[in-house]
């Protein structure tokens, strides 16, 4: 039996439900079926006449409908000797993270991250091997594990690896990607920096400061809704306040085309807003949707931490996320109002056009406030950077 061992170090920790089991780290029962897939997209392009021969279970005649979406290749692997394991509690303030952690700091998911650990693959087909050796670059520099996993956490490649950036040309296409390089490899501050980026670029910035009068408030349009806005399509924030809430409450509507904007972002399981009741107290309320078609869909910009270097990668939209539609309702006393939506089309919204322009406006036209406050201190800490594009030539 032929075998392959790879040395990984993990640059970013992964969020683990099961870190009170002895060993806890990067399971194989996740690391297999993504690398799997991966082999079918770059090594083989997808064609199962290409890679019929290196699936478990394949005999003449057999066809890919036979194996109902199960394709798995003949090798197996384990994880081995990991050094230095640690696991750490979350903190509250994580970036990223938003389990309801307790005042106690208590959550059932850790930080789990060691120094290095193997990956042993084997095989009685050296051929798949040969091909796992040739892509397992690509793979790592294009895949996270665990939860949260495409906001950089779950970050693992190759000690040996050379040149990040060209490797994930190779792998990217003709797509561009962004990043950040940092002098030092905290991947505390790093992580702290995506979030914000990610938040200016979906939702938006907004610190009322009740606390204090708003004296230390600040805010920022999310730069999703500008974009859309500039291309005369409005979003579903505006749809919400135009249809929901007690009638009294509602605004005017603006007559232009809405779209649910933030869904080519991710999709989330509700829509959250704040509004004040009696004695100026804030209740936290929620808008609910449902599709038919559509039930979860996780953000297609993938964050990847390599040491020193923060990836912003953007990959496919699948398409039927495009001009889907979505019911959002809310329940108001013994009422549910309901209104359709649809999400944009594939010509209302380009990713990658998209990236371009949120890139030069932070780089270029982005001001801080000066004001004191956690989100506008995390932006300020960002905005010191400037975020690079990378691209074939």
């Amino acid at each position: 039996m032929a075998n392959l061992k790879i040395t990984l170090k993990q640059c970013t920790p992964m969020i683990h439900f099961q870190s009170e089991q002895y060993g806890a780290t990067l399971r194989a029962t996740e690391f297999k079926p993504k690398l799997d897939k991966f082999l079918i997209k770059y090594a083989f392009k997808n064609q199962f006449n290409n890679y019929k021969y290196y699936l478990v279970g394949y005999k003449d005649g057999k066809t890919q409908k036979d194996f109902d979406g199960k394709e798995a290749f003949d090798y197996k692997l384990r994880i081995c000797n990991v050094m230095n394991l640690k696991i750490q509690e979350i903190s509250q303030h994580c970036s990223f993270y938003f389990n309801n952690i307790k005042k106690d700091n208590i959550d059932k998911n850790k930080f789990v991250i060691c120094d290095s650990l193997d990956v042993e693959f084997f095989s009685l087909n050296k051929e798949i091997l040969d091909i796992i050796k040739k892509y397992l670059e690509g793979f790592l520099l294009l895949t996270n594990f665990g939860f949260r996993q495409d906001k950089g956490f779950g970050s693992f490649y190759i000690v040996s690896q050379k040149s990040p950036i060209s490797i994930i040309k190779k792998f990217n296409h003709n797509k561009k990607f962004f990043y950040i390089k940092y002098k030092n490899s905290d991947w505390k501050s790093i992580i702290d920096d995506a979030g914000i980026i990610y938040q200016l670029m979906k939702s938006g910035i907004n610190f009322p400061d009740d606390k204090h009068d708003g004296k230390n408030k600040s805010y920022h349009k999310g730069y999703l809704f500008c974009y859309m806005k500039d291309n005369n399509i409005g979003n579903e924030k505006r749809f919400i306040k135009e249809n929901f809430f007690e009638e009294e409450k509602r605004i005017p509507c603006d007559n232009m085309d809405k779209r649910y904007v933030r869904s080519m972002l991710g999709l989330a399981e509700g829509i959250e807003f704040k509004k004040k009741i009696e004695d100026n107290k804030i209740k936290k309320d929620k808008i609910k949707y449902s599709s038919k078609n559509i039930q979860r869909f996780k953000s297609p910009i993938l964050f990847k931490i390599i040491d020193n270097i923060l990836f912003i990668i953007p990959q496919d939209i699948p398409q039927e996320i495009f001009n889907q539609k979505f019911i959002f309702s809310q329940k108001i006393g013994k009422d549910i109002i309901k209104k359709s939506i649809y999400t944009p089309t594939e010509e209302e919204f380009n990713l990658d056009d998209f990236m371009e322009s949120f890139v030069e406006f932070f780089n270029k036209e982005l001001e801080v406030q000066n004001v004191c406050n956690t989100l506008e201190n995390k932006l300020k800490e960002a905005k010191k950077k400037i975020i690079k594009v990378a691209k074939n030539k």
